[in-house]
């Protein structure tokens, strides 16, 4: 009974909590990666200013113009958005991927872990319930 009590109250919760996360940072990784691949667009084409379709949310798109594309603003967290130019926000990124790639790894590794837990504890719960049918189910074969 406490076995399915701490799958239940602790180890379920914390895998939610954990894919959560981990969606979070790949999400994050996936728009800076975008955002690199934009500015590098920009650079590349030398446009000086353009015209795009921005999502407003809910896939209501407005058509925005930007006369200078000298500077972008990136969200560095807790809600600033600093002016950039494109070679800082290009130095901002590629220090910000690694970052997010190493919090993604860790995650991954968090969410296979308490996957691992919740087996171990379902087995656990499955031989205190049915010893005998656990038993034979994982004897080891014969040699």
């Amino acid at each position: 009974r406490r076995f399915r009590q701490h799958l239940r109250e602790r180890l379920e919760p914390d895998l939610r909590e954990a894919a959560k996360a981990l969606d979070a940072v790949r999400t994050e990784a996936k728009h800076t990666r975008l955002l690199q691949k934009n500015i590098e667009l920009l650079q590349k084409q030398k446009m000086k200013s353009m015209t795009s379709m921005v999502d407003l949310g809910c896939k209501v798109f407005v058509e925005a113009h930007v006369p200078d594309t000298k500077y972008v603003h990136v969200s560095v967290g807790l809600g600033f958005h600093p002016a950039l130019t494109l070679p800082e926000a290009l130095r901002y990124i590629a220090r910000r991927l690694p970052e997010l790639d190493a919090k993604e790894k860790v995650l991954s590794e968090k969410c296979a872990s308490i996957q691992q837990q919740i087996q171990v504890f379902q087995t656990g719960i499955e031989g205190v319930l049915n010893p005998a049918a656990f038993l034979q189910q994982n004897a080891a074969p014969p040699q």
